[in-house]
């Protein structure tokens, strides 16, 4: 992605790193948001924040920048629409020789324009200058993440099976059922697809809509507790040995 980490935040910029920050007296705005010179050096700094991936991943699905969202949400789609067609192998060979083929071009357009002396910027200058390399900090703490949510959602599961409790065992079951029907109309390709579209589409709308879809949204949630509390109150809470026995 080109411009994935485009804006970083983990370190914070000096007023003394660029002339037009020198002259600028408004010291904690440079701080808090910084200048381009600035910033054109900070991603061999340090690696990018966990804050710093979730806010690029929000710009780039709220459409902050067109260009970089459609192109991410057009590959996605055209990748997921390909495998219903083709193998997996077949698509992935297909799009990796696609990306061969563009950086083939990009290069004969640069050394084309150099030949005509005419004035141009190469295409694959801002991801030369990216950094792929994954750290062994990044890896630790990202696998830290993964063991621990696993080992949530382990106990949740198996309070579940085991009936610990008698209301959240009937959501999951109830979840389940409706799981089937949702399987049985479509398949797991097209699932994915309908997710990758509804990421990219449901923020969008949600902002134009924030007030009525939050009004919406409220009334539901408060008839839902009202529905649980129902519920709770003629199950139950616990399945005690006396009763498993």
């Amino acid at each position: 992605l080109i411009h994935f980490y485009k804006r970083p935040s983990w370190r914070t910029p000096s007023p003394s790193q660029c002339p037009g920050c020198r002259q600028s007296s408004v010291v904690l705005e440079h701080l808090t948001a910084g200048c381009v010179d600035c910033r054109k050096d900070q991603w061999h700094s340090a690696p990018p924040t966990t804050h710093t991936c979730i806010m690029s991943l929000r710009n780039i699905l709220n459409w902050s920048d067109p260009a970089l969202s459609g192109l991410i949400f057009g590959s996605g789609l055209v990748f997921l629409l390909s495998l219903s067609h083709f193998s997996l192998l077949s698509v992935v060979a297909y799009f990796a020789l696609t990306l061969l083929l563009f950086g083939v071009v990009c290069k004969l357009y640069v050394h084309l324009m150099g030949t005509l002396k005419k004035p141009c910027t190469d295409p694959l200058a801002k991801i030369e200058t990216i950094d792929l390399a994954i750290s062994g900090e990044n890896v630790d703490s990202m696998l830290s993440s993964i063991v621990e949510a696993l080992n949530t959602s382990v106990v949740q599961l198996k309070g579940l099976c085991l009936v610990q409790n008698y209301v959240d065992s009937a959501k999951f079951a109830a979840a389940l059922y409706i799981a089937t029907f949702i399987g049985a109309i479509f398949n797991t390709l097209t699932l994915l697809t309908i997710t990758w579209v509804g990421m990219f589409v449901v923020p969008t709308v949600y902002e134009k809509n924030q007030t009525k879809v939050d009004e919406v949204l409220g009334q539901v949630k408060t008839q839902y507790e009202a529905i649980n509390q129902k519920v709770a109150a003629m199950m139950p809470a616990k399945a005690t040995t006396t009763e498993k026995k």
